[in-house]
């Protein structure tokens, strides 16, 4: 690529990558109002691994150093079942801006699961400000807005919270044990095998729920994954060999507020004061708790098939 083209296509790439994963928030909440929140979750993973079977083409894992099925099902679990039934439940209760600003914390999980196990990190007294202030972050939302929406959006902000626990607990798992294999093969058996859990448990649970079939449905379902998954996916890792990891940083900041802007523009989803304050101190927190300036990685709930290969020196 030509020396005036290279900074209009990073550009370009950071534009997509942002507005991408701001808006897989809202089109989630668009999803769960047609189609069953745990379907919907699983049916997006199922057609996610097939746009990246497709893209692998005939690449295949080495023999040597990969894991046992077991090891691969627990990934599915933690990386996607868990996390995308508690993010597609939830949203049908609180709104998308919210639920995003509540994900903001996986970073502050994944420092308090790895600062010992990921790149030897200890507890230090600037690590544990970042956690106690994204924190609090988290206390100011629950005592606010979705203390004032009642028993099921505190369940709602809950689940996504349980959401950012799991996401952080496939990371460290991939940090341990897959490092050193290729990032888009290994997100691929999770995906398949985490989008297959999610339909047997809505065929289970949600035998009842009626699948609408709309424009609305189909469209956001499509976004969700080709644009959260596949193109989201390959502009961000062209980015981390195309610029310096630092300047990928701001990412893992600007998305929340995209998302926030996003449902109060077009969903006329409420921004209150509590939540403009519990948003600076989620998103401080999480600059607090970056230590080094290392490349943030795919946030697991706004890219289908990136959720298990960020880079946690601290963060995501």
């Amino acid at each position: 690529m030509s020396a005036p083209r290279r900074p209009l296509a990073i550009a370009l790439a950071l534009t997509l990558v942002i507005l991408v994963w701001g808006s897989t928030w809202l089109a989630i909440k668009v999803n769960t109002r047609d189609l069953p929140p745990l379907g919907a979750a699983g049916l997006r993973f199922v057609l996610a691994a097939a746009l990246i079977a497709a893209t692998a083409g005939r690449r295949r894992l080495p023999r040597e150093g990969r894991p046992a099925p077991g090891f691969w099902l627990g990934l599915a679990v933690a990386m996607i079942a868990v996390p995308y039934a508690c993010v597609y439940w939830g949203e049908q209760y609180i709104p998308s801006g919210l639920t995003a600003v509540l994900f903001a914390t996986y970073p502050l999980f994944v420092a308090l699961l790895a600062h010992r196990e990921v790149g030897g990190e200890r507890l230090t007294l600037r690590l544990g400000a970042g956690l106690l202030c994204g924190f609090a972050g988290v206390l100011v939302l629950f005592a606010g807005d979705l203390g004032e929406g009642g028993f099921w959006s505190v369940l709602g902000g809950s689940l996504v919270l349980v959401s950012a626990v799991s996401s952080a607990a496939s990371t460290v798992m991939v940090k341990r044990r897959l490092t050193h294999l290729d990032p888009l093969l290994i997100n691929l058996r999770p995906m398949l095998l985490g989008g297959l859990l999610l339909l047997a448990a809505s065929a289970a649970l949600e035998f009842r729920m009626t699948w609408t079939w709309s424009a609305r449905s189909v469209g956001s379902l499509l976004y969700l994954s080709v644009f959260g998954s596949a193109l989201a996916f390959g502009a961000y890792y062209w980015l981390m060999r195309a610029i310096p990891v630092s300047r990928l940083a701001f990412v893992v900041y600007i998305t929340p507020l995209v998302a926030l802007a996003l449902g109060t523009w077009l969903e006329d989803e409420p921004f209150t004061p509590r939540m403009a304050a519990g948003t600076v101190l989620i998103i401080g927190g999480v600059a607090l708790a970056r230590r080094r300036a290392v490349a943030p990685g795919p946030p697991p709930c706004q890219n289908a098939a990136a959720g298990a290969t960020a880079p946690t020196g601290r963060s995501t």
